[in-house]
Parts: structure tokens; C-alpha cells; sequence
């Protein structure tokens, strides 16, 4: 509870996004960490989709899943055009795979490389 307390205290110091999201996305970083990372980051710049659907996806990772889609729906609100992280966030927590399945397909016509998307269809046997 300490540490999470001198988190805190140090993001609510950083106003530099880019050093936040670097700690947020770190291989070592826990959700303890990312979850007020991203938060920060949010709180800093209240437009960048792309930290928006990382909470998503990591509130989605501790079952937040109500808090996973008020993520979602905060994304598609601030998103002018289809964006290939909010259309991921939505296959990832979708509980509907012929929708997962769509939303992906989605995310390869605007990214045909994306590896998020090849991935999921290739384990969910749509594709070789």
C-alpha cells in the first residue's frame, strides 16, 4: 500500500506523457502500476485513444469489465474515424465470437499486419 501511495505521489508529480506511458507499458509493469499510469496519462491528455484503450484492456485483465467498457465507449466517443486500437479493445472484451471475429477481420483491412488480429483469428481457427 506504500508503494502504491508513492506512485501516486510521483505521477501526479510527472506531466511528461511519454515517460508515464514508457513506465505503464514496461515488460515489468504490473497492473498495480499501469492501471494509474494510464489514469495519469488520461488526466494529461484526455483525447489519447491509445492509453484509453490500454485501461480498457488492463481494468478487462482484472475483471473490471464494467470499467472495460466505459473505456470502450469513452474511446468510440473521442475516436473521429475507426481506430484499430478501439476496434481491438472491443474484440478483446466482446462475448460474442462471430463479433470478435468481425472486429478483427475489421482491424486487417485497415492494418493487414497487425499482429494482435492475425493472432486471435489464427487461435480461434479463421485463419492458417
Amino acid at each position: 500500500e506504500h508503494d502504491c501511495f508513492h506512485l501516486q505521489e510521483l505521477l501526479r508529480e510527472e506531466c511528461n506523457t511519454e515517460k508515464i506511458w514508457s513506465l505503464a507499458k514496461s515488460d515489468d509493469s504490473t497492473y498495480r502500476v499501469a492501471i494509474p499510469a494510464l489514469e495519469r496519462i488520461i488526466e494529461i491528455d484526455p483525447d489519447n485513444i491509445d492509453a484509453i484503450t490500454y485501461l480498457g484492456t488492463c481494468q478487462y485483465m482484472i475483471g473490471e469489465d464494467e470499467r472495460a467498457r466505459e473505456m470502450l465507449d469513452l474511446a468510440k466517443s473521442k475516436s473521429a474515424e475507426i481506430d484499430v486500437s478501439v476496434l481491438l479493445l472491443e474484440a478483446f472484451i466482446s462475448d460474442d465470437r462471430d463479433r470478435q471475429i468481425h472486429l478483427c477481420r475489421q482491424v486487417l483491412e485497415i492494418d493487414s499486419t497487425n499482429e494482435t488480429a492475425l493472432e486471435n483469428l489464427k487461435n480461434w481457427d479463421e485463419i492458417d
